[in-house]
């Protein structure tokens, strides 16, 4: 007996996972607004610049809360919905956990991949500000300051975050 499919149900799964992911990452990005300059939301997910380098914890909670609810949600999508969107998965115990551990491991190690190319750039302040926005601007991405920011552009750059974003871009 194969795997049968039902396209409709399962392309609303893939939308409310990737809703789901993006939701865990905006939270975690909020997590830590007291020295976050700006957010980029694009092709690539959501992606943020700090002032500081964040702490441990925070770093853990991005790689780790996403994956975290998107296997949760994936659980429910495959197993709990109906009709389900892929009839015929194996309904064992072990089946299930091994099919929500790989979902985790999937969203976790992009985040861990994301987390390392990070590392290539370890400037802070206005250098890190300025390679970020130019990098979310050359992706397409949809840039917003925080007050914070806003406050950071006008001491450090005399500019507002329009003239900035035109002069980096």
């Amino acid at each position: 007996m194969g795997v049968q499919v039902h396209p409709l149900t399962l392309l609303w799964s893939v939308i409310v996972s990737l809703a789901t992911y993006l939701c865990a990452c905006w939270l975690v990005v909020m997590a830590h607004r007291r020295s976050l300059v700006c957010w980029s939301i694009g092709l690539f997910g959501i992606a943020a610049v700090y002032l500081r380098a964040p702490s441990r914890a925070l770093v853990a909670a991005h790689a780790l809360l996403p994956a975290l609810l998107v296997a949760g949600v994936g659980y429910i999508c495959l197993y709990l919905t109906h009709p389900m969107p892929l009839v015929g998965l194996d309904q064992q115990p072990t089946a299930r956990l091994t099919l929500v551990g790989l979902l985790f491991l999937a969203i976790a190690t992009v985040e861990v991949g994301r987390m390392f190319g990070d590392l290539r750039f370890p400037l802070w302040g206005e250098a890190r500000v300025l390679v970020c926005v130019q990098r979310f601007r050359a992706l397409g991405g949809l840039i917003h300051f925080t007050p914070a920011g806003r406050a950071f552009l006008r001491e450090r750059f005399g500019a507002t975050p329009r003239e900035f974003v035109r002069a980096v871009g």
